[in-house]
């Protein structure tokens, strides 16, 4: 069970790290450079705004949209959704719960409370991330 999950973390942290490697290199680029350290400074990580609204970024596009929209994760999204969580329920997941409940036992009730309980979720990390994102965004004015 743990290494369908564990496999499923690695390829999508993979396939994501391109887009999180160049929000943060736009991020320190917007630093300036007394900041950023040079050959004979010791190294010690950038304090800076423009580093606070990249880190900010990342999380609310994750929380956008779970996995991109590349040849690879459709093809892992349609697996997940095929198998409806894997062999033994090792990757299911709310959503994946919900329609199970719903469309598949027809058992509505507890189908709606999963999807409440799952758009409840992502409004309170929507809002935790906005309020992140808008603190970053009052610190650099």
């Amino acid at each position: 069970m743990q290494g369908a999950v564990v496999s499923v973390l690695i390829i999508d942290t993979w396939g994501n790290l391109p887009f999180v490697s160049l929000i943060l290199l736009g991020g320190l680029q917007a630093c300036p450079p007394s900041l950023r350290g040079g050959p004979g400074r010791r190294r010690r990580p950038p304090r800076h705004p423009a580093l606070r609204h990249a880190a900010a970024l990342e999380p609310v596009h994750r929380a956008r949209r779970p996995l991109p929209d590349d040849g690879f994760s459709q093809d892992l999204r349609r697996d997940l959704r095929d198998t409806l969580g894997g062999p033994n329920d090792a990757t299911t997941n709310l959503q994946i719960m919900a329609y199970q409940y719903s469309f598949q036992w027809y058992q509505m009730g507890k189908g709606m409370a999963q999807a409440i309980v799952l758009l409840l979720l992502v409004v309170i990390i929507s809002y935790l991330l906005m309020r992140l994102w808008n603190r970053a965004s009052e610190s650099t004015s």
